[in-house]
């Protein structure tokens, strides 16, 4: 194999290895059953709100980890936030009178070790297939 074989092949297997697993989440504040998730770390939810009431994203504990402005359906606007730390999000909309809750539980994938054990193989095959044709 030569030097550049060498190469494209560790480059095309990093490529590979820095895949993302993480998951988009929609929540819609005109959906109460949704309004109580589950994500894992990593996971983006997007809260936008389809009905005529205008909502906020507000936590409900002072830490201000979810702190959105107005989100309504016209002008169309939604708020995102991606969980990086495991535990419990508890939050409130203050844009109206209704005591409206919800709460997102982050907590670890359990199977991101086989994800990445899993796209660690296929990396390696791939890389391995690659350099046997460039060969």
């Amino acid at each position: 194999m030569t030097h550049r074989t060498v190469l494209s092949t560790l480059t095309i297997f990093l490529i590979l290895c820095s895949f993302s697993y993480a998951a988009n989440i929609i929540l819609d504040w005109n959906q109460p059953a949704f309004l109580h998730t589950r994500v894992n770390i990593g996971d983006t939810v997007t809260w936008r709100s389809e009905g005529h009431i205008k909502h906020t994203v507000t936590s409900t504990d002072h830490t201000h980890e979810l702190d959105s402005d107005v989100i309504s359906s016209y002008p169309s606007s939604s708020f995102s936030h991606t969980f990086t730390k495991a535990g419990n999000y508890h939050y409130t909309s203050k844009a109206n009178n209704k005591e409206m809750l919800g709460t997102v539980i982050v907590s670890q994938d359990v199977f991101s070790d086989a994800k990445s054990l899993s796209s660690l193989f296929l990396a390696a095959v791939i890389a391995a297939l690659l350099a046997f044709v460039l060969s």
